[in-house]
């Protein structure tokens, strides 16, 4: 499937489609988690605390599936704030008075804190994702385009390369170089970037220590992905990025 032209507002529509899937699927999240946390907090002893924070929760995921919004995402950033300091002080509490090791809330305290200050984050880049809805046709498109990158064999095509992207956990993405256009997809998650042969930029940083992988970092005009990438994935983005493309030889 042929990638639209840079004058299409492309990225506008990714950037609506992915703060409504992300904001749904935040959303349910949050309703799980405050649902148990409302339980938990009501359970004799009452810890109204919790029981409070549940409801926060609950209201914040029960809002971002109803009526998504950019301003959503700062909702979402500041609860899992919340929930992070309120696993911090309570985990640190509970030692001081000879409670167990509690080293994995702590940890996922931080982890919650780090999210909850990148959700917050990314809301500038979201703040006009509504000013302007996408019609259904337009996200249809933009669906097929993406399911069409997702499903493709790296090894039986021609303009589709995987990079593993480092991060808190690993996360693969996929891209397809057409043309002069280039097409970036989240594998398993809902981000979408596009680009062109003039707005993508990537360095190569050098083999692993094990393996014929190289690492990479690539600018998506602006947007940083930092991983690796197999030799022959890099010989491709190679040959897109100067226009001449040599096709791939494969096994009959």
């Amino acid at each position: 499937m042929p990638l639209p032209g840079p004058s299409h507002p492309m990225q506008k529509i990714a950037d609506y489609r992915t703060i409504r899937k992300s904001l749904k699927s935040a959303g349910i999240w949050s309703i799980v988690f405050g649902a148990v946390a409302l339980v938990m907090g009501l359970m004799p002893p009452t810890e109204w605390i919790l029981a409070t924070l549940g409801l926060v929760l609950l209201g914040t995921g029960v809002w971002n599936i109803a009526a998504p919004r950019p301003v959503g995402v700062i909702a979402d950033g500041v609860t899992l704030l919340m929930v992070g300091v309120y696993n911090l002080v309570f985990t640190v509490l509970a030692l001081t008075q000879g409670g167990s090791s509690g080293s994995h809330w702590v940890m996922l305290g931080v982890l919650q804190l780090v999210w909850g200050g990148r959700r917050i984050a990314s809301y500038r880049r979201f703040a006009s994702a509504f000013d302007q809805q996408p019609s259904d046709a337009e996200l249809n498109q933009l669906d097929a385009l993406v399911d069409s990158v997702r499903k493709a064999k790296t090894k039986e095509s021609q303009d589709v390369i995987e990079i593993a992207v480092e991060g808190v956990h690993r996360q693969n993405w996929k891209a397809k170089l057409s043309g002069s256009e280039a097409l970036f997809v989240e594998v398993a998650g809902h981000d979408v970037f596009f680009g062109t042969r003039e707005s993508v930029n990537a360095e190569n940083r050098g083999k692993v220590m094990i393996g014929n992988a190289v690492k990479v970092t690539i600018d998506v005009s602006g947007h940083v992905l930092k991983g690796t990438m197999s030799s022959d994935a890099w010989r491709t983005w190679e040959q897109w990025k100067t226009g001449i493309v040599v096709p791939k030889a494969f096994a009959a």
